[in-house]
């Protein structure tokens, strides 16, 4: 696998996954409750980009097999 693929790959690990994952911690652990309804948009609009990603990566990954 060349270079490219694979920091493309690594990068939408960290998109997808990881930062996803640290906003769930952190909203479950209530640091997150004193955000101005500015970031709160901001917060939700990333996370339906990411839920809109993963469900057409797995349609096409779907479409493939």
């Amino acid at each position: 696998m060349n270079k490219e693929k694979t920091f493309v790959y690594f990068m939408l690990f960290i998109t997808m996954v990881v930062i996803p994952m640290a906003l769930f911690y952190l909203m479950l652990t209530g640091r997150m409750n004193n955000l101005s309804p500015k970031l709160v948009g901001a917060i939700e609009i990333y996370l339906a980009m990411v839920c809109g990603m993963l469900l057409l990566m797995i349609v096409n990954w779907f479409i493939k097999i």
